[in-house]
């Protein structure tokens, strides 16, 4: 019984960890009372124990693995990303807008891009919003925040906003580079 115990506790569990609940019952049909439980329980709760710790430190180890790697990738992203805005740099300092030698290209390219600032935009919609969430039953949360695809298609049409926050709401250049 005891090997079976084991054995069929181990096949409750697929191979990504999860639960499969018919072996549940069939390792519970194993028990006739609750004195064949104990028993079974007082062979192996403490081997049963040692397994639960050893996969908790295994998860653990897993998590300090994670944050290695999210760390190095992180490091590697950043030190490619510079390099290449450094030798940017340098080609948009000397007006060149994109180099290319031995079928290495270096490129450049800027685009306009809006930034507002939320805060001024909903200003005026204070209220409004605060109605809203007044109206609604406690466990129901509204949270209201600015969409800016749909300021940019807004501002195409009508540029009062551009005109009354100007230096919450305007457009600025961002230069990017790429080296293929």
């Amino acid at each position: 019984m005891a090997t079976d115990f084991y054995t069929i506790l181990e096949d409750c569990i697929d191979e990504k960890g999860a639960v499969i609940p018919d072996k549940f019952e069939e390792l519970a049909s194993k028990f006739h009372t609750k004195e064949e439980l104990l028993a079974c329980l007082n062979e192996h709760l403490s081997l049963i124990k040692q397994e639960v710790d050893n996969s908790k430190e295994k998860a653990t180890e897993c998590d300090q693995r994670i944050s290695l790697f999210t760390n190095s990738k992180q490091y590697w992203k950043a030190k490619a990303e510079t390099i290449v805005n450094c030798i940017g740099y340098l080609i948009e300092r000397f007006n060149l807008k994109s180099y290319n030698v031995n079928g290495v290209k270096l490129s450049s390219s800027t685009r306009a891009v809006l930034e507002a600032d939320p805060n001024v935009v909903m200003k005026d919609f204070e209220l409004v919003i605060e109605n809203c969430r007044q109206m609604l039953p406690p466990y129901i949360k509204l949270t209201a925040s600015l969409d800016k695809t749909a300021l940019k298609e807004c501002l195409k049409t009508d540029n009062t906003l551009l005109c009354q926050y100007p230096e919450s709401i305007h457009w600025t250049s961002r230069t990017s580079f790429s080296l293929k």
